[in-house]
C-alpha cells in the first residue's frame, strides 16, 4: 500500500504502517534521512516520491490508528516544524519540538 505523502516543498514524507493483529506493543518511530528513498505517492500509487521524513506507526487498537494519523498529519501541515524535526540531531531535540508543537495546538 502506497504511504507517501507530498508536503509541498522540498520534502516530502511517508506514514507506513502495519495491520494491528501484528502488533504486540504499539509504538511510532520517526527517521529523517540524509538521502531521500523513494515511496509510491499515497494519492497517484504510480507516482514515486523522494521521502525524507517517515514516520512509522506501530498501533495495536483501530481507534488509537485514526487519532494517531491525525495527530501526525497536524504536524506534517507545519512546513516550519518539518523542517526543525529534519534539522534535529537527537531524540531529545525531536520530542521537545513535538511536545512544544502538542502544546500550541
Amino acid at each position: 500500500m502506497p504511504t507517501g505523502l507530498p508536503l509541498g516543498g522540498d520534502i516530502n514524507a511517508a506514514i507506513p504502517h502495519v495491520d494491528i493483529e501484528y502488533v504486540n506493543h504499539s509504538a511510532l518511530a520517526l527517521a529523517t534521512l540524509k538521502d531521500p528513498v523513494l515511496f509510491n505517492n499515497m494519492v497517484d500509487c504510480d507516482e514515486a516520491l523522494r521521502v525524507q521524513l517517515v514516520i512509522m506507526l506501530a498501533l495495536d487498537q483501530p481507534k488509537s490508528q485514526i487519532e494517531m494519523l491525525q495527530r501526525v498529519c497536524e504536524v506534517l501541515q507545519r512546513p516550519e516544524l518539518i523542517v526543525q524535526l529534519m534539522g534535529a540531531k537527537t531524540c531529545g531535540e525531536i520530542l521537545t519540538l513535538l511536545s512544544e508543537a502538542e502544546t500550541e495546538a
